[in-house]
């Protein structure tokens, strides 16, 4: 009687949610009517029978009409979704002479009834994830089940094998509950909280009676871009992670920090946990003078390609069994979305995952209402860091706006429900998967920032729905949480002293030499692809300019080493005082010198040669250019290859000769880590590395680097919480006591565990 009680309990709430959210749809519905947007209606009356029964058609058929025009609803970008209800109601208009519909009213009005729809229900059932499963995969029965939930939680520990019970009894509710309350002395109450292992056995034995479902665990990886380890721990204490904060209360998982490569940024990273690889990645972008000066993206739609097939062997993290969810290689997966290495290919687009984006119609207008209220937090945000005056800040355009609310909600949303399609599927062995969102802010507002520490919550919540969706799948997926470097704090170079790198170099070169620079835009990895065109923007930088370069060639062959103290030139060589003034934009193609930063980083590449020119040219050729650098306040240490001594990293103070690990005078690594050395020599092997790589002072006292792209929270140098991402990683896995450094490294563990 007790169940039969709960249950017409159950349904009398659910009719009541269903009644207010049609009548606040029939109100929406009406009064759309009277703005003239191309909707009419006579009366209140027609918009009642219109609304009632759009939604049984919708009930019904929905999910039969989102299978078949699932292509038109991908390519539209979820517009289609608008135009299909639209169409619906279109259809009714020929069959009730009191209705019409036409022009931009086929979106508006679907649009209209989807957004009080979505605040409606999120009213309602606020705090019930339950809700938010039954959204996007429908299984409205679970409901009913009042002993799965408490206080309106999902209990998410609780009884994985009651839903394969579930799954097999659908049609006999009273039997599901009785099963459900026999089994649940079952879950184990040890310290980690997990099932028992007759529990684990149970369920290992009724999915393997089932032939399409895998009797092993698969494996959910989910990356938060841009996070290190220490701003992690901050925001579990703060409250502002607690999925990930119970996690290790019940001691299920452990994090661990791990240390990036030289450059500490996505494409590096990813290139190195993907694949197993990340050799030649010098930055962010950097140029490939045998090339004839182009300029390789990391996220360029077409460098992304040729960057991953440099880096593949055909083996990579996904390639057996793999997702890819918005990433920026796809780890050998053709299972793949919103991956940067496949979007050249329009095909790749469209994935069959996306079906549980699409399955509700009101969910494309939840999606655009939470940007909406996104864009709208940002300008709030803007105003309230300028009448605080928090510093650093800088100045961010209008397009921000919709990078931000793409970033932090649209791909946020898209990631979470194809991750709970693939597990429900249960196809998928590894799923990999970016989540965007704090390191679109962090670089924009501050690591810190109220801001970016909403935005973790926000993750937070998508991991406690895909940790959730277990409940939903037949098959188990162990979830890791981990990110690909951190973010540095710090006012930009040029806001520190009023120049950029461009114009510091600029003022160390002949006056006539023509400078090509990146540097200014504060866009990351993602804006840039949001807001470019979809092209190789960066073709062939320049023609060669070879009579420039001729004049030049006649003293670089004669240049010999002359054993010259290298401490000695840098730090008593006299620079002539210049002032910078305004100079006329040049282009790609005109450019002699070309200037790139990735966060704390530049890149200086004298573009007449084919090849790096060493130190010893260099001195020669432009003799303030070293000590200049070095001799700035804002520049930590620079490197360098020497013909005589091989990689050299001089700072202002001192000059380390990194092949011979010998230091003169101060050493210029001491504040940026112990294996800043190893990792210099690395890179100075690369192919594309600059004739002068530069790194930004660090501010060890307050943690702070001088960015030379204007962001506040950057990444790809040395220095600081950059280079400190983390790993959050199941206790049962068995990882080494050692730390962990380079991406490479990440992947191995990863493939160890996995095969495991």
């Amino acid at each position: 009687m007790n169940n039969l009680s709960n249950k017409i309990l159950a349904n009398l709430k659910f009719f009541i949610k269903i009644l207010i959210v049609w009548v606040g749809e029939i109100i929406v519905f009406y009064l759309l009517a009277d703005l003239g947007i191309g909707l009419t209606i006579d009366s209140l009356i027609t918009a009642i029978f219109v609304i009632i029964i759009l939604e049984i058609i919708n009930s019904i058929f929905w999910p039969s009409l989102t299978k078949i025009f699932l292509p038109f609803l991908v390519y539209t970008i979820g517009i289609g979704s608008l135009l299909l209800n639209g169409g619906i109601i279109w259809v009714m208009s020929l069959f009730i002479p009191t209705l019409s519909i036409e022009g931009y009213a086929l979106i508006i009005v679907p649009l209209g009834i989807a957004v009080v729809h979505t605040i409606l229900t999120t009213l309602l059932t606020l705090g019930n994830e339950e809700e938010y499963y039954n959204f996007i995969i429908k299984r409205k029965k679970i409901r009913y089940n009042d002993n799965y939930f408490k206080n309106g939680e999902v209990d998410y520990i609780k009884n994985y094998d009651n839903y394969d019970n579930y799954d097999n009894n659908e049609d006999n509710e009273d039997n599901y509950n009785n099963e459900e309350n026999s089994n649940s002395d079952k879950i184990y109450k040890g310290k980690n909280n997990r099932e028992s292992s007759e529990s684990i056995s149970n369920r290992i034995k009724k999915v393997s009676e089932d032939n399409s479902i895998k009797s092993f665990p698969g494996i959910v990886i989910i990356e938060i871009d841009g996070l290190a380890k220490e701003i992690l721990e901050e925001a579990i204490q703060k409250g502002h992670m607690p999925t990930l904060a119970k996690w290790l209360k019940e001691k299920t998982h452990v994090i661990k920090e791990w240390e990036t490569d030289l450059s500490s940024q996505t494409g590096s990273s990813q290139a190195g946990i993907l694949h197993g690889n990340n050799k030649d990645i010098v930055a962010f972008r950097w140029v490939e003078k045998e090339n004839n000066n182009k300029i390789m993206v990391s996220t360029g739609l077409l460098d992304a390609p040729k960057i991953e097939e440099r880096i593949s062997n055909g083996k990579g993290l996904l390639h057996k069994n793999g997702s890819s969810r918005s990433n920026l290689f796809s780890g050998d997966t053709e299972n793949v979305l919103f991956t940067y290495s496949k979007m050249h290919d329009i095909r790749k687009f469209y994935n069959k995952t996306w079906y549980f984006v699409y399955s509700n119609p009101s969910n494309f207008g939840r999606i655009l209402l939470l940007c909406g209220a996104d864009i709208v937090k940002e300008i709030i945000s803007q105003i309230n860091h300028k009448i605080k005056n928090i510093q650093p800040r800088i100045r961010k355009n209008f397009i921000y706006l919709f990078v931000r609310a793409c970033a932090n909600v649209y791909i946020r949303e898209i990631n979470t429900q194809t991750i709970i399609g693939d597990m429900i599927k249960g196809e998928a062995d590894t799923i990999y998967s970016t989540y965007l969102g704090y390191d679109e802010i962090a670089h924009h507002s501050g690591i810190r920032d109220k801001d970016s520490f909403n935005a973790l919550k926000g993750i937070d919540r998508q991991i406690k729905r895909i940790y959730g969706a277990n409940n939903y799948s037949k098959r188990q997926y162990n979830i890791v949480i981990q990110s690909d470097h951190g973010q540095s704090n710090g006012s930009t170079f040029k806001q520190r002293y009023d120049l950029s790198l461009k114009d510091l170099v600029h003022n160390l070169l002949p006056e006539d030499m023509k400078i090509y620079d990146e540097l200014s835009s504060n866009e990351d990895h993602f804006s840039q692809v949001i807001t470019l065109p979809i092209k190789d923007v960066k073709n062939l930088v320049k023609n060669k300019t070879y009579n420039a370069k001729n004049k030049y060639d006649e003293i670089s062959t004669k240049i010999k080493s002359k054993g010259d103290n290298v401490l000695e030139y840098i730090t008593n060589y006299k620079i002539s005082k210049t002032k910078t003034t305004k100079k006329s934009k040049i282009g790609q193609r005109d450019a002699e010198v070309i200037v790139l930063a990735s966060g704390n980083l530049g890149l200086i590449y004298l573009t007449q040669w084919e090849t790096r020119l060493n130190y010893e040219t260099i001195k020669e050729l432009f003799p303030e250019l070293i000590p200049g650098l070095v001799q700035h306040e804002g520049i930590g240490f620079i490197l360098v290859n020497s013909s005589e001594h091989g990689a050299l990293a001089i700072g202002e103070k001192g000059v380390y000769y990194l092949d011979e690990n010998k230091v003169e005078g101060k050493n210029p690594l001491e504040d940026f880590g112990p294996n800043a050395r190893k990792h210099l020599l690395r890179t100075n092997k690369f192919e594309y590395v600059p004739d002068i790589l530069v790194n930004s002072v660090y501010d060890k006292h307050n943690d702070e680097v001088a960015a030379f792209e204007e962001l506040v929270g950057s990444h790809g140098g040395l220095g600081g919480t950059q280079n400190k991402p983390f790993i959050m990683y199941p206790s049962d896995w068995k990882i080494k006591d050692e730390k962990i450094v380079g991406a490479e490294n990440i992947h191995r563990i990863l493939k160890e565990n996995l095969n495991n």
